[in-house]
Parts: structure tokens; sequence; C-alpha cells
């Protein structure tokens, strides 16, 4: 009888075959009791988002899980290019029962390619130095596309950037067959709170800086952190060059 110097005080017999076999079962069985379990992704949160999100249309893309619904329409951006700010067409929908989510300005952070964050304007600085409102309502379609998937929900408001022109004035939605629609309204005074309880829904045109690099033909994530939210909803999207 021998010992190997590589499982030293196991005894082991003349056969090196059936000794390299045992050795390895052993390897194995104990890199598996330490290998660390991972939870199955969830769709629109946790730390890993998607390569791009799926697409309802050539300018909608949507994570939808058993939780939430994350929308982002990205039509009006495309033509921003050499803009200092951008919109967003987002809502979110609460899926969940018995649970309120509650965001504010500080909710909503873009990441670029390179792991860049930027933050929303306050409604000043958007004013300030964006003159191009009443030119994005004209290239807004993401309510349209997006109105099958709020059937039954109720909408709530949000107005992060009141227009100062026509404020969020809209027909009632007649379209998607929504539980509700949320009252108009045209205050210049934006709404710094909006809170999604259950089976509701927001809907809003968000404003972003200009990144550093380049906006069109590259990926971003938008990435909403709110109380009552376990964990951030991500979606990502390429905002593409219409030619």
């Amino acid at each position: 009888m021998k010992t190997s110097d590589f499982g030293r005080g196991w005894k082991t017999n003349n056969r090196p075959g059936m000794n390299a076999m045992a050795m390895a079962a052993a390897a194995v069985l104990l890199l598996s009791a330490c290998a660390p379990v991972r939870e199955p992704p969830v769709a629109g949160a946790g730390e890993e988002a998607p390569a791009e999100s799926r697409k309802l249309s050539r300018f909608v893309y949507i994570e939808e899980g058993t939780d939430l619904i994350l929308t982002v329409g990205v039509r009006a951006a495309a033509f921003h290019e050499g803009d200092p700010f951008f919109p967003l067409e987002v809502s979110l929908t609460n899926r969940l029962k018995g649970v309120t989510w509650v965001l504010t300005r500080e909710s909503f952070s873009l990441v670029d390619g390179d792991g860049r964050s930027y933050e929303l304007p306050t409604q000043e600085e958007l004013l300030s130095g964006y003159a191009k409102r009443t030119f994005d309502t004209r290239l807004f379609e993401a309510r349209s596309v997006t109105a099958s998937k709020h059937e039954g929900f109720r909408q709530v408001e949000s107005n992060f950037f009141p227009d100062p022109v026509r404020g969020i004035s809209r027909e009632p939605d007649t379209v998607s067959g929504s539980a509700g629609v949320a009252p108009t309204s045209t205050s210049l005074i934006p709404i710094e709170r909006v809170e999604i309880a259950a089976r509701t829904f927001m809907e809003d045109v968000l404003y972003f800086p200009h990144p550093e690099g380049k906006l069109l033909e590259a990926r971003f994530s938008l990435e909403i952190r709110a109380q009552g939210l376990d964990e951030p909803a991500r979606i990502a999207f390429t905002i593409p060059r219409i030619k």
C-alpha cells in the first residue's frame, strides 16, 4: 500500500487509473459544495441588465416580469444628437398586490456604455437650456404602442417636466381600455413625488442631459430605484439613427 503525495493520508492501491479517477471525483464534489448558488434573474430588475431589452416596435422597448412592466420610447430622442437634453417616453406598471412604489426625481438614472450615470435635470435647468418641447410632442408615439400593456391598470399622474406651453393636457385614453387615467394638469410646478400603488401605472416624458459620448447608435440603460421596490428596475436600449 502507498500514500499519494497529492492526497496525503488517503490510502490507495497500485492502480494509478483508479487513483486518478477517485481524486477527480472528490475534487468535483468539493467544488460543487463550494460553488455559490445563483438565483434566476428577474425580468427588468437585479444587478445584470440585458444586452438589449425586447422591442415592441422600432422605437419602443419593454421589460416585463411578474412584478412590473417597464417601457421606454426613444423615437423623439433620435432627433437630438446636437442638443443639451433629450427626451425618453417612460412608463412603469406595478403588477404586485399590496405594495406601493414611491418615485422622486432622484429615482431615475441613465447609464451609458462606459458606466457613466446621468440624472434628471431640474425643471429650471431644462427651461433655461432647451427650447424644443413643442417639437418633441409631435414625435411621441410610445403611448399608442404600450396601450395594450396597461389594460386593467389605473394611471396615476406623473409630471416631472411640465410643458410650459401646453402642460401635459391629454385626451382621456379611449384606446387602451385602462381602468382609469390620471387627471390632466397644466401647472408649471413639477410633480416631484409619484406613488404607484398596486395595479396602477405611471407614464411620463423624462429629459436627460446629452451623454459625454455619442447619443445615436449607442447603448444605454435606464435604471429606476424607488421606495418599496426591492431591486432597481432596468431596461436597456439603443437610440437609432433615423435616415
